[in-house]
């Protein structure tokens, strides 16, 4: 699973949580984002 996250070399020289949830927030607000889905059921 760690090889498909496309933000790991963002948080691999963090040591707080904060700084992780900083470094993914950052990430969030720079990728586009696939519109919502209806999952199939």
């Amino acid at each position: 699973m760690a090889r498909n996250c496309l933000y790991l070399d963002r948080i691999e020289d963090t040591q707080l949580i904060r700084q992780v949830s900083s470094a993914i927030e950052i990430f969030r607000d720079e990728v586009r984002q696939r519109p919502p889905r209806r999952i199939p059921h």
